[in-house]
C-alpha cells in the first residue's frame, strides 16, 4: 500500500525523464459507458462524478493510502455514444446533457486552474459516423474542450459498401 505501481508507475517514471509530456487518463469508452445516460440526467450526478475523477485522476487521491497528485494533466471522456449507437441504449437529453456534462467539467478545472497554477486539459473522444455526429452539440462543445479526438474508425466498417480509411477489407 502507499506505493504507485503498474502502468501508473511507468507514466509517473515516464513524466520524470519527459517533465513537458503531457498525460490524460480516458475514462468511458466502448465496454465502460453503460452509466454516462445517468449521471449526465441531473446536475448532481454530473457534479459527483467531475469531483470524482478530479480527485482521483488529476489530485491523484488513488486511496486512502495512495497519493501521486500531478501524474495526469487532464481527462479524456469516452462516452460511447450519447443518444445512441453504443453497446448501451441513450435518450434523446444525453445530447444537451453531455454538453452541460463538459461545460460543467471545464469550469471545474478553469476553477482548479486558479488554485494552483497549472493547466488541465479536456478532451473528448468523439464519434466520426455520420449516424452519431447529429447527436453531439459539436460547436458548443469544441468551445469547451481543449481538443477532440476523432474516433474514425466510424467513418468504414462492417456497415460499408467499400473499404476505406482504418477499414476492414471485407465484410
Amino acid at each position: 500500500t502507499g506505493v504507485l505501481r503498474g502502468s501508473f508507475h511507468q507514466l509517473k517514471k515516464l513524466k520524470a525523464i519527459y517533465p513537458e509530456i503531457k498525460l490524460l487518463i480516458s475514462v468511458g469508452g466502448w465496454t465502460w459507458s453503460d452509466k454516462f445516460s445517468q449521471m449526465a440526467m441531473t446536475q448532481a450526478g454530473r457534479a459527483t462524478f467531475i469531483q470524482s475523477c478530479i480527485d482521483i485522476y488529476i489530485k491523484g487521491q488513488f486511496s486512502s493510502t495512495l497519493s501521486s497528485p500531478g501524474l495526469f494533466d487532464g481527462i479524456d471522456i469516452d462516452w460511447e455514444y450519447p443518444v445512441g449507437g453504443g453497446l448501451y441504449p441513450g435518450r434523446a437529453v444525453d445530447k444537451r446533457n453531455y454538453t452541460l456534462l463538459m461545460k460543467a467539467f471545464r469550469a471545474k478545472l478553469d476553477t482548479l486552474e486558479k488554485l494552483t497554477g497549472r493547466n488541465y486539459l479536456l478532451t473528448i473522444a468523439a464519434p466520426a459516423g455520420y449516424n452519431k455526429l447529429p447527436n453531439l452539440e459539436i460547436d458548443k462543445l469544441a468551445a469547451t474542450l481543449d481538443f477532440i479526438n476523432l474516433m474514425t474508425y466510424d467513418l468504414h466498417g462492417g456497415w460499408s459498401e467499400t473499404t476505406g480509411h482504418n477499414a476492414p477489407l471485407f465484410r
